[in-house]
């Protein structure tokens, strides 16, 4: 793992899209309980008053599965919220990428570490198959010395499993860091409201559904945006 503090970042833009007169992408209790026909139904009104932008060809993308949709929008999840998953809010997003950058400030205990390793996970199974995938986290450096210790030794042997499944991590140490964002060259822009940590914790050990399934975890309220990337 490469560590190292970094310089001035760019400016960035964010398109908001109206949705089915609603504003920007709100979804409604029904809606949020079908999530993957809401995506749907957001992703078709995009098309049709968007035009196409020329990413990857159209903003609807069409797949197998139930990460076949990305377009530019807005989504509020609700507290308390189950089936939210990193699949559902990033897989079509990322299908293909060889390059990534994630800017989350917190990334130094271990469930944040858990998270990262889940959200990794997702572009190791999207990324482009015949590339290594070059993954960039710019994160903070804990406070304290101890702290920073075991950061390093945590983010060390994360950059070792990654490695294994094809991407190479390198960490930048960003005393800057606030914003939570992430880019990929798949053509879009994601803003993270609440960064990955989005999920309430939860008891029960390795014997604990949550344990084994996002869907089964409650998420905090959060919001996350998706634009495309017009640098």
């Amino acid at each position: 793992m490469r560590r190292r503090r970094c310089g001035s970042r760019g400016a960035l833009r964010v398109e908001r899209v109206e949705v089915a007169g609603r504003g920007v992408g709100s979804a409604t209790p029904a809606e949020n309980g079908w999530p993957v026909i809401y995506i749907f139904l957001m992703g078709k009104r995009v098309l049709e008053t968007s035009g196409d932008h020329g990413v990857q060809g159209s903003l609807h993308r069409y797949g197998s599965g139930r990460h076949s949709v990305a377009f530019p929008g807005y989504r509020i999840f609700d507290e308390g919220q189950t089936g939210v998953t990193f699949d559902l809010l990033f897989a079509s997003y990322l299908r293909g990428c060889t390059d990534v950058e994630l800017h989350d400030p917190f990334i130094s205990y271990s469930y944040q570490g858990r998270n990262l390793v889940e959200f990794m996970a997702v572009v190791a199974l999207v990324k482009n198959p015949e590339k290594r995938c070059r993954f960039r986290l710019f994160t903070l450096r804990a406070k304290k010395d101890e702290h920073h210790e075991l950061q390093v030794r945590m983010l060390d042997k994360i950059t070792e499993n990654a490695a294994e499944q094809g991407i190479d991590l390198d960490v930048i140490f960003d005393s800057r860091a606030h914003d939570r964002w992430l880019r990929a060259d798949t053509g879009w822009l994601i803003f993270l409201g609440r960064g990955l940590d989005i999920y309430h914790n939860f008891e029960g050990g390795h014997y604990a559904f949550p344990t084994s399934r996002q869907e089964f975890r409650k998420v905090r309220g959060f919001s996350i945006a998706y634009s495309l990337d017009k640098k």
